[in-house]
C-alpha cells in the first residue's frame, strides 16, 4: 500500500495541486487535502470553511528545536482562539507511525491536532521545506495564503484575512531542519507512468466504491477525473 502511495503522489503533484514559489502574487490554489490526526479525527481542508483561517505547522520530533517551534506555535494559537481561526500541526517527518507520534505529543505536551501525513504527500504539495515551517490556508476559497516562519507575518496575513484584504500568496524563507522527501528524488529519477502504474492501483484499491453508480461520490474512471 505504501508503493501505492508513492505512485499515486507523482498524479496528484503533476494534477496542478503543486503551489507557485512566487514571492508576491495572486493567491495560490490550495488542494482540498484530508487526513487523519493521532486521535483518529478526520480533517478536511475545506470542512474548515465555516473559519476564515486554517494555520498549519510542520512537524518532525527528530528536529532538536521542534519542542520551542511547538511551544512558540501553540502560544501563537492562543492569541487568535477567540477569531474564527484553527491551529494545528502536521508531521511532515517520514517513517512516523501513530504510536510514535501519540507518544510524541505527550513529550512536548501538545494540545494541538497532530495530522498523519504519512506518504509525505500534503507536506510535500504544500512545499514545507523545514520542520517548523507554517502555512495559512484560506478554507473558504481553498487557497495558500502565506508559508515561512513563525513570525509576526503570521499575525499580518491573519488579520489581513480576518478584514478581508488577504489577496496575494506571501512566500518567506524559514530556517530549522530541513525535512527529508526520499521518494521526491525517487519520483524525479524515473517518472511513473499512468497508464502502466498509476490506473492499476486505481483498479485495485479505488475503482470498485469510485464507479459509475458505485458508493463513491465520484467515478475514477480517467485521468482527468483523477485530476
Amino acid at each position: 500500500m505504501k508503493h501505492s502511495i508513492s505512485l499515486l503522489k507523482t498524479l496528484f503533484l503533476s494534477s496542478g495541486l503543486v503551489l507557485a514559489a512566487t514571492a508576491h502574487a495572486v493567491p495560490d490554489r490550495a488542494g482540498d487535502f484530508a487526513l487523519l490526526d493521532t486521535d483518529g479525527t478526520f480533517h478536511q481542508l475545506s470542512r474548515y470553511r465555516h473559519l476564515d483561517a486554517l494555520v498549519l505547522m510542520s512537524y518532525d520530533a527528530t528536529c532538536a528545536d521542534m519542542s520551542q517551534a511547538v511551544a512558540r506555535f501553540q502560544s501563537m494559537e492562543a492569541q487568535w482562539e477567540d477569531d474564527q481561526v484553527a491551529f494545528a500541526l502536521i508531521n511532515s517527518a517520514v517513517d512516523q507511525n501513530v504510536e510514535q507520534l501519540r507518544a510524541q505529543k505527550a513529550v512536548h505536551n501538545i494540545a494541538l491536532p497532530l495530522l498523519i501525513d504519512d506518504g509525505q504527500l500534503v507536506s510535500e504539495t504544500l512545499a514545507f521545506s523545514v520542520a517548523g515551517e507554517v502555512t495559512v490556508l484560506d478554507p473558504q476559497r481553498l487557497n495558500l495564503l502565506y508559508r515561512g516562519p513563525a513570525a509576526e507575518s503570521v499575525a499580518q496575513v491573519l488579520s489581513a484575512e480576518l478584514a478581508g484584504n488577504a489577496d496575494e500568496t506571501i512566500i518567506q524563507t524559514a530556517e530549522g531542519c530541513a525535512i527529508k522527501f526520499p521518494e521526491k528524488a525517487e519520483h524525479l529519477a524515473a517518472t511513473p507512468d499512468y497508464a502502466a502504474d498509476i490506473a492499476p492501483i486505481i483498479a485495485e484499491q479505488c475503482a470498485s466504491c469510485h464507479r459509475e453508480g458505485g458508493i463513491g461520490p465520484f467515478a475514477m474512471d480517467s485521468h482527468l477525473m483523477l485530476q
